[in-house]
């Protein structure tokens, strides 16, 4: 049921994360409510190869830096498979970043920015020039690994979805333009009949940093108790809002998912996937939006990019990762 109120659906008597519990982990098949452990094999087949499509054998951990930036290296499947293990089994809040170059730009002058990347369980290359960067360097040194795909933000929503309807995953959307979210839970809904979105709200933006708003924001996150919480401040505010407050609001999984409300709720429309595949979405999007991201796309992120690439050919991906990312 859709609502941005107060939730009805039985609450957990132990929160997740609370500081007595031993447990604190969502009420997910084959969980019995003791410490936290590994699945039962049944729930390890759900979130395995036979549920979610990843494919067995693949290496864990394995990251590639692009940028300065340590990108895991992963497909959809394999992230979706990982955020469900992590609600699943976490013993602490996780968080995810979708990186793209905008981000890398931004990174590059914002440590605290940086900081969050490298402290975040799991960083998803969200931009084909982050595929194609990770790919020369690949080919200029083989020991470099390269992507093996494009891991979008704006997808990874819907299959968060699909997977809250297979599996009972509850999901909070916070953010997004007034109104983008409810409709963008209603396409879902659609979409995906028995997806779980158990809260919506989109703070006013005149009193978003007010302690008053920001305690109502928590509030309201932890009475619906989701599993996965998608954020949709844009960036840096989303993730640096998340690392603020994420050890505050009992949430497995936090996610910073930019304009993903906004488009699925048709506010502005996704490239098509010849243009997606092309590497040229950034162009579609600044073409909807030419006053506000024709000067970032183009004054800022395309010059980046030929840095980035004159490094790359010089057999530098863009310096040693920041310290600090955990495995997941």
């Amino acid at each position: 049921m859709l609502t941005s109120e107060k939730p009805t659906f039985p609450q957990r008597t132990t929160p997740y994360g609370a500081p007595d519990a031993a447990a604190g982990l969502p009420d997910l098949p084959g969980h019995t409510g003791a410490a936290p452990q590994m699945a039962p094999p049944m729930q390890q087949q759900m979130w395995g190869a036979g549920m979610m499509g990843i494919q067995p054998g693949i290496t864990q951990g394995e990251r590639t830096v692009v940028g300065g930036i340590a990108f895991d290296n992963v497909t959809m499947a394999d992230a979706v498979t990982r955020i469900g293990m992590m609600v699943q089994k976490a013993d602490h809040p996780c968080m995810v970043c979708t990186g793209n170059l905008d981000h890398l730009v931004m990174l590059q002058q914002d440590a605290e920015f940086r900081a969050i990347y490298a402290e975040s369980e799991l960083v998803l290359a969200d931009g084909m020039p982050v595929v194609w960067l990770s790919r020369l360097a690949h080919w200029r040194q083989a020991a470099v690994p390269a992507l093996r795909e494009r891991v979008a933000g704006s997808d990874l929503f819907w299959e968060l979805g699909r997977a809250s309807a297979l599996m009972g995953l509850r999901l909070f959307f916070l953010g997004g333009a007034p109104g983008a979210a409810e409709r963008a839970a209603e396409v879902m809904q659609q979409r995906y009949p028995g997806a779980e979105i158990c809260g919506i709200y989109c703070p006013p933006f005149d009193t978003f940093e007010t302690p008053e708003e920001q305690e109502r924001i928590r509030v309201r996150i932890r009475e619906a108790q989701p599993d996965i919480l998608l954020v949709g401040f844009g960036a840096p505010k989303q993730e640096k809002w998340i690392a603020a407050n994420r050890y505050r609001l009992g949430v497995p999984v936090s996610i910073g998912v930019g304009g993903s409300f906004d488009m699925a709720a048709g506010v502005f429309k996704r490239a098509p996937k010849w243009i997606q595949r092309l590497g040229m979405e950034w162009l579609y999007r600044m073409a909807q939006d030419p006053g506000r991201l024709g000067k970032r796309y183009l004054g800022r992120d395309l010059p980046y990019l030929f840095t980035l690439l004159f490094q790359t050919l010089r057999g530098n991906s863009g310096g040693k990762p920041a310290t600090g990312h955990p495995a997941s």
